[in-house]
């Protein structure tokens, strides 16, 4: 049984891969890492995020470097959601979440009917797990 779960799993998986959504979404991220600016702009982000983390983490902060640091950070954050790139690539990734999110969705309304919105299954009554509805 737990061979057919892992092979229905890797059919799933395969599916999954041939999506629009993760298509797009592998295109995206290849945009973006081809992007040269935008990928400068991400490691500016990344340090300066990074030096406030460390900042924070201090036994006695300068809290008005955090503050300069905390503006730096929304900046450059608003400068990166602004590139086209980025842009396109939350996208995808958003499209990408929202078809998971549904595959979810379909595993938990099987697997937790009452959980999921409270219907029952497909194939009714037959197919319930005891969610007490006669």
């Amino acid at each position: 049984m737990n061979e057919q779960i892992m092979q229905a799993a890797r059919q799933l998986g395969e599916l999954i891969a041939q999506s629009k959504e993760y298509l797009a979404m592998q295109r995206a991220e290849t945009v973006a890492l081809d992007d040269k600016a935008m990928q400068a702009q991400y490691h500016a982000y990344t340090q300066t995020r990074q030096q406030l983390q460390d900042l924070l983490s201090e036994e006695a902060p300068d809290h008005t470097k955090i503050g300069e640091l905390s503006s730096e950070v929304d900046r450059l954050q608003q400068e990166l959601q602004a590139v086209g790139s980025m842009q396109s690539l939350n996208h995808a990734r958003a499209a990408f979440a929202q078809l998971m999110n549904g595959v979810n969705a379909q595993l938990q309304a099987i697997l937790s009917p009452q959980e999921a919105g409270g219907g029952c299954p497909s194939g009714g009554c037959q197919a319930c797990h005891g969610c007490g509805v006669e």
